[in-house]
């Protein structure tokens, strides 16, 4: 999983769900640099990521953020309160 960050708010959010699921071994990551969407989005892609995360501070706001699957360029929403469980069920762990 990666998780592209736009915004404070979301890179604080982002930083306790990759504290949350290391902890239950999955492999995660998110930019550090403050890069542009599109680059994260290629980096994202370059690293083979098999899902990313889309977090700002608006789906900060909302309680919302994108699901992406990097395989088949799917786009599910997701509830950042649950994320964590809901995307442990959906890679099987």
């Amino acid at each position: 999983l990666y998780i592209a960050t736009l915004g404070d708010k979301a890179d604080t959010t982002a930083f306790k769900i990759i504290d949350a699921l290391r902890q239950k071994d999955v492999v995660c990551d998110q930019d550090h640099m403050k890069k542009s969407l599109k680059a994260q989005m290629r980096y994202a892609n370059d690293k083979n990521a098999k899902y990313t995360l889309l977090l700002g501070d608006n789906e900060i706001e909302t309680g919302k953020a994108a699901l992406k699957n990097m395989e088949n360029s799917e786009q599910t929403e997701v509830n950042i309160d649950t994320f964590v469980e809901e995307f442990l069920k959906i890679i099987g762990k």
